[in-house]
């Protein structure tokens, strides 16, 4: 299960760091909450995909890094992310999941520093 929720951890911040949205949506729950600045919705892990490419286009990749990872109160893992796009952007984007054998994010909130 370890080598599970390693692998998802590295695919995420790979494809932060290349602004690849599809790769992220595979590992999106088919309902899941996704926040852009505050402003939550529910949706299926196409939409997220969607949402993701969108802000990927506006805020293109210049690095991403893992600043903090853990396992919360409710039992979900977490991990937090730094995103810097092209443009001087800095973001936090933060990921949230069960642990069990395949891992899917339930959860992905992005807010700018």
């Amino acid at each position: 299960m370890l080598s599970a929720q390693n692998n998802l951890q590295e695919s995420a911040k790979i494809a932060l760091k290349s602004g690849d949205s599809q790769t992220l949506a595979r590992f999106c729950s088919d309902k899941m909450e996704f926040g852009l600045e505050g402003a939550a919705q529910s949706m299926n892990s196409r939409k997220a995909a969607e949402q993701l490419g969108n802000f990927f286009r506006e805020n293109p990749p210049a690095d991403a890094a893992i600043q903090f990872q853990g396992k919360g109160k409710d039992g979900r893992k977490y991990m937090i992310c730094n995103y810097t796009s092209r443009n001087g952007g800095g973001y936090r984007i933060s990921f949230y999941w069960k642990e069990q054998a395949s891992p899917l994010f339930e959860s992905i909130d992005i807010s700018k520093d």
